[in-house]
């Protein structure tokens, strides 16, 4: 009697404690974003983007991190309901210039570089402000590490934000 309990729990119990597993479950897909690009995508373009700035006569460093336009004028990675369809990329620029390169000249030919570079870049935003290429180094900075880009949208609005108003001041 005792050899036939044994059996069956021997029997039983690989049985149960398969049941008890959770089904394995596919790892999702990257998704797209509106524009097409995935994240990977994304580091690509910015880094080939980021060595034609450095091309730049009087460029020393760059980091670019790219965002996409709205009608409504945030950048976002994708639309959220309700808003309205992507107008282009947003190639943001932190620029760190040699010693007695002209500042305006330098943003404006970066600019023009970078337009010139990828067809999908409809606007760039180019800054040499310290504070600015910082946040900008820092925003790429976790992009690379995987950081989701919503978690930076805030810091990356604002930064757009400023940028545009510095671009106006000068």
């Amino acid at each position: 009697m005792k050899k036939l309990i044994v059996l069956l729990l021997l029997l039983v119990l690989p049985v149960v404690a398969a049941g008890c597993q959770k089904p394995a479950q596919k790892p999702e897909a990257p998704q797209p974003e509106t524009s097409g690009l995935t994240a990977s995508d994304r580091r690509v373009i910015q880094d080939m983007l980021s060595k034609q700035a450095q091309q730049v006569e009087g460029v020393e460093n760059a980091t670019v991190v790219l965002t996409e336009q709205m009608q409504n004028d945030s950048v976002t990675p994708s639309p959220t309901p309700g808003q309205t369809q992507v107008q282009g990329l947003v190639a943001m620029v932190g620029v760190s210039i040699k010693a007695g390169a002209d500042a305006g000249k330098v943003k404006a030919a970066v600019a023009e570089k970078l337009k010139a570079a990828d067809k999908r870049v409809a606007h760039v935003l180019v800054t040499t402000d310290p504070n600015l290429v910082k946040k900008i180094n820092d925003i790429a900075a976790g992009l690379i590490d995987g950081e989701p880009f919503q978690t930076m949208k805030d810091d990356i609005n604002a930064i757009n934000q400023q940028i545009k108003k510095d671009n106006l001041q000068s």
